[in-house]
């Protein structure tokens, strides 16, 4: 376990001296540190028209662990802003890779690195648009789990539920979100599914099912 010890070497004199010398001994103070460790979600899928929701809070996407890192582009996205929160407007459709790296390492212990993809997606000629994850945090970003879609819709429905089926929000109007919450109470971070029927004013139908993870 973590802490602070001493260690104590004490050596005695050999049986029988005739000196009669004391025993000697040395003490050590060895402080045990907790190495960092963290967990983030590994991936995000985005739109790239910013009325379609383009922007990523990089802090919703740590699970777990020490959140006060750094985040490097590794793959140079083109994304606008600064960490925690990028915009993804206008960028090439794409999958982009993205370092997480702890900073809060005590020596000789070394900071812990986590990976995540942001998945670009072309939402000027993509259907539907469905998140996969949503912090409802009250931070202004990405707090509703909602569906666009860029072609007019005649009937719409979308179901979510959790592990024991229990339906946590239904609607039939495209504009509803759902915020993260059962009855009033927030619910538990976790992994969601969602159904979703879509009629589209063409003519199409659409049938979707998934997961959403929720954060904070």
């Amino acid at each position: 376990p973590t802490g602070v010890y001493t260690v104590t070497y004490t050596v005695d004199p050999p049986a029988g001296d005739p000196t009669f010398c004391e025993p000697a001994s040395s003490s050590q103070t060895i402080a045990v540190n907790e190495p960092p460790s963290v967990t983030i979600l590994p991936t995000q899928i985005v739109c790239n028209v910013g009325a379609e929701g383009s922007t990523v809070d990089f802090s919703s996407l740590i699970s777990s662990g020490d959140n006060t890192g750094q985040w490097t582009d590794i793959t140079v996205s083109g994304a606008t802003g600064s960490f925690p929160i990028l915009d993804f407007d206008g960028v090439e459709p794409g999958t982009y890779s993205f370092l997480y790296t702890t900073d809060s390492a005590v020596d000789p212990c070394v900071d812990a690195v986590g990976s995540t993809s942001i998945v670009v997606e072309d939402c000027s000629i993509k259907t539907v648009l469905i998140p996969n994850a949503f912090s409802p945090n009250d931070d202004g970003v990405n707090d509703f789990f909602n569906i666009n879609a860029n072609r007019d819709i005649d009937s719409f429905e979308l179901y979510v539920y959790d592990r024991w089926g229990v339906n946590l929000f239904s609607s039939s109007n495209i504009n509803d979100s759902w915020d993260g919450t059962y009855k009033g109470e927030e619910v538990d971070l976790g992994v969601y599914v969602y159904y979703l029927f879509i009629n589209y004013a063409d003519g199409e139908t659409k049938q979707h099912k998934g997961n959403v993870t929720v954060v904070r």
